[in-house]
């Protein structure tokens, strides 16, 4: 519920905006992290980072999508993606959480500085929301599952030995799903088969980045955080 300064915030010059915006929004993570050896020691503690943090995610989310000023927008993405990182906190992936922050920084860097190239993009973009069929959003969950699992079992995260890893993945699904739609519309009779191949291969080299991604921060940080609760 202390959101609300962010959106705020974004009405301040741009580089006075991107300090506030960066510098402040990632204590909070960065804060629950440098306390995970206290955090672990209280499972209610775990479970409200798990509510608090997914409900953030899930709410600011939805409001992002409700702006119609870029900056505006890109706040409320920032609180989406640090509610979904406190939410991984709770889970007990500390060392993810801060490799997600990192990868937060790099990509919310490259937002803010494209942000007017978008606008421009957006405007001269045909408008196809009307065109999109259920059958096709159907085609692309079941094509962004089947890419999502192939690719985590190629990287062993089978759902016993990682089902944290796994959990989290729903929400890499719902990202493809978006993707792939995009790359079946690209035709509105029938899709070409090189532009949805090309699709479905950022999708399955993204799913690898996620886990290449945890597999790194779980190695670099291992002796500085504690081991992951039972989920």
């Amino acid at each position: 519920p202390t959101h609300g300064w962010l959106a705020e915030v974004m009405g301040t010059p741009t580089p006075v905006s991107a300090l506030l915006h960066a510098g402040i929004l990632n204590g909070g993570t960065f804060l629950v992290v440098r306390l995970a050896q206290v955090m672990v020691l209280s499972p209610g503690a775990l479970h409200a980072l798990v509510l608090i943090g997914g409900f953030t995610a899930l709410f600011a989310s939805l409001v992002m999508v409700t702006q119609t000023s870029v900056k505006v927008a890109l706040a409320y993405s920032s609180a989406a993606h640090m509610g979904f990182m406190l939410l991984l906190c709770g889970l007990g992936a500390f060392p993810v959480a801060i490799m997600h922050l990192i990868a937060h920084s790099c990509y919310k860097a490259h937002a803010f500085l494209s942000a007017g190239s978008a606008i421009e993009l957006q405007r001269a973009a045909p408008d196809r929301a009307a065109s999109v069929s259920p059958l096709r959003i159907a085609a692309a969950a079941v094509l962004s599952m089947g890419t999502f699992f192939a690719v985590a079992l190629v990287c062993g995260a089978t759902p016993w030995e990682r089902p944290v890893s796994l959990g989290l993945g729903i929400f890499l699904m719902l990202g493809f799903i978006h993707l792939i739609v995009a790359g079946l519309d690209d035709a509105p009779s029938a899709p070409s088969l090189y532009v949805l191949g090309r699709t479905v291969l950022a999708a399955a080299v993204t799913a690898g980045s996620f886990f290449l991604v945890e597999f790194v921060g779980t190695r670099v940080l291992a002796a500085a955080l504690p081991l992951a609760p039972p989920p």
